[in-house]
């Protein structure tokens, strides 16, 4: 401000003066985190404006940003979240499917069919049926100490030899 008051910004001559204009500095920021929150509430309503609020910039900067940092809008980029974390869940649990859109963010069974069909050609049941074999339980671990949670193994019988055929 003192500079202004004190120097002429036109030299003698016509020649202007140099005078150094600070810019603010380029925010070059990543959406990262804001991504990772998004993630961890995947299950609740969220809006652009709770996006850009969480990032500290405006809504129509987020999505101009969120689109070059990752190429689909951000309303895109959450509801492929939310379809993951669909199938995820279909994989991994016997949750009912109300209560699995809920725990995905997608609001109903009817949005959760709609959007899992789209992504993947198949219902959410016929996504989750060709995940777990028939007449066996998901996780046959618990029945067999010594293996962690989670592992999935054969029966006895199909998995080696008989017990008749040792000698």
């Amino acid at each position: 401000m003192a500079r202004l008051a004190l120097v002429a910004p036109v030299r003698p001559g016509g020649q202007a003066r140099f005078t150094h204009t600070p810019l603010p500095p380029e925010r070059g920021v990543s959406f990262a985190c804001t991504r990772a929150w998004a993630m961890r509430h995947l299950d609740e309503p969220l809006t652009l404006t709770d996006l850009a609020r969480h990032a500290g910039v405006s809504v129509r900067t987020l999505s101009r940003r969120f689109h070059a940092e990752t190429g689909v809008s951000p309303l895109q980029w959450l509801l492929h979240q939310r379809v993951e974390r669909a199938k995820e869940l279909l994989e991994t649990t016997e949750l009912a499917m109300d209560q699995l859109a809920r725990a995905a963010g997608l609001g109903s069974a009817d949005s959760l069919r709609r959007h899992v069909l789209r992504r993947t050609g198949l219902t959410p049941t016929a996504y989750r049926a060709s995940f777990t074999r028939r007449g066996l339980p998901t996780d046959l671990s618990a029945d067999r100490p010594g293996l962690p949670a989670g592992i999935p193994c054969l029966p006895a019988t199909a998995a080696g030899p008989s017990a008749s055929s040792v000698a």
